[in-house]
């Protein structure tokens, strides 16, 4: 795998970008799909953005966040709809769950969308 630059979410300003995070889960959606695995928020100290984790790389062994984890995730790609920001997590994403590094969890929970939108109040 190549090496991605690790950002921060206020980095992310194009879409098709691929790189590396340290995030917490703040939020997991109810979201019923066949081609999502799981939808969700996670947030840096500069802001919040969306997740999604495809079905088919869950199938092929990327593992689901959990609410208040941290995690580094290593080759995620940026996608824009509707002018909004995300990032998938793709069969070649790497999880690692890393010690909390201070983010505050309810600054950043649902309805996070209403909240924030990398890092700027809506």
């Amino acid at each position: 795998m190549k090496e991605n630059p690790l950002i921060k979410i206020s980095d992310i300003d194009r879409k098709d970008a691929w790189f590396d995070l340290r995030v917490t889960c703040t939020a997991i959606l109810d979201f019923m799909s066949e081609s999502i695995a799981q939808k969700g928020y996670v947030a840096d100290k500069t802001g919040a953005i969306e997740f999604v984790l495809w079905g088919k790389s869950a199938d092929a062994g990327v593992p689901e966040l959990k609410k208040g984890k941290s995690y580094e995730l290593r080759n995620v790609v940026s996608n824009e709809w509707r002018g909004k920001f995300s990032i998938a997590l793709v069969r070649t994403t790497q999880v690692r769950e890393i010690p909390d590094f201070g983010v505050d969890v309810e600054i950043y929970s649902a309805p996070v969308e209403k909240k924030f939108c990398r890092g700027r109040e809506r």
